[in-house]
């Protein structure tokens, strides 16, 4: 629209039928309060993002924390049964990978033997 259209439109709007000015600014009415809905939702969906993803943060490294520390447990460069992924652990090693447990180490004629004192067998 060049700048003569702008002026016959302007002059037309506020100078001609009031019928047509209402009518204008209805519609421009409509459209400012269209755009601040539509920011207004947008600020909810992004809080809401922010909220998901906060906690998200807070509960997923304690889900997987068990994890993360049982990998620890074992260094590399332990020593291994040769020809197998076995690894052998002290035996303090093996109860701290049970920490969070009651567990109990007994030593027999034959060897050694985990018991967990929290079963009911």
């Amino acid at each position: 629209m060049n700048h003569p259209e702008k002026s016959d439109l302007l002059h037309d709007l506020f100078q001609g039928d009031a019928a047509l000015r209402e009518k204008s600014l209805k519609a421009g009415l409509r459209a400012v309060h269209r755009t601040r809905n539509r920011r207004r939702g947008s600020r909810i969906a992004l809080a809401g993002v922010a909220a998901l993803l906060l906690a998200i943060l807070v509960w997923v490294p304690e889900s997987s924390q068990h994890d993360v520390r049982l990998q620890s447990m074992v260094p590399l460069g332990k020593r291994t049964v040769e020809g197998t992924p076995i690894v052998l652990i002290s035996d303090q090693e093996l109860l701290d990978l049970f920490s969070d447990q009651p567990v109990a180490l007994v030593t027999k004629s034959g060897g050694q033997e985990l018991l967990f004192l929290d079963e009911k067998n």
